[in-house]
């Protein structure tokens, strides 16, 4: 029997040029390509997101308008 390891990987949003962070879906993107490259027959049982506001500018819909 194989032993079971929990574990976490926590990818958070890079902050862009413009001062804001990238959206949702660039993330998902990077945890994708992370998730790909560990190549060592990961069996995710759970994901999850939390959106926290950040004091360096005001969110709408996952971008920041300054």
């Amino acid at each position: 029997m194989r032993a079971v390891i929990a574990g976490v990987h926590d990818i958070v949003p890079q902050s862009l040029d413009n001062g804001c962070y990238e959206g949702f879906e660039d993330l998902v993107d990077r945890a994708n390509v992370w998730l790909k490259e560990q190549k060592s027959g990961i069996i995710v049982t759970n994901m999850q997101s939390i959106m926290v506001l950040k004091d360096d500018g005001q969110f709408q819909r996952n971008r920041c308008v300054l």
